[in-house]
């Protein structure tokens, strides 16, 4: 899905292409929020791993964007599921114990 560019990054819902500029964007201080017509509800998480998650509620996918590697996407992931991932005191442990090769797409 290719949108029009915004402040320099192109709105596809990449979500490691724009990572540098959420916290540039107020919403995210209060939490979720829609970035430049992206259907993906995404937020930057307190982690040394992992650096922005986005969550589309229609589709059910879910991507991760890492500091040190590549985005990875997930499918038909519940929405439980990103919930609990997101509230997990541990993101990086609870990645790899109940998503990383749960939901492939």
């Amino acid at each position: 899905m290719v949108g029009q560019r915004i402040g320099g990054v192109q709105s596809r819902c990449d979500v490691s292409a724009f990572a540098s500029e959420l916290l540039t964007i107020p919403q995210y201080l209060t939490g979720f929020s829609r970035y430049a017509g992206c259907p993906m509800k995404i937020q930057t998480v307190k982690s040394s791993t992992i650096d922005v998650v986005g969550y589309d509620e229609k589709t059910h996918k879910l991507r991760v964007s890492f500091r040190n590697d590549k985005p990875q996407e997930f499918c038909h992931v519940p929405e439980q599921t990103f919930e609990a991932f997101i509230n997990a005191r541990s993101k990086n442990r609870f990645f790899k114990r109940h998503i990383q090769n749960a939901f492939p797409c």
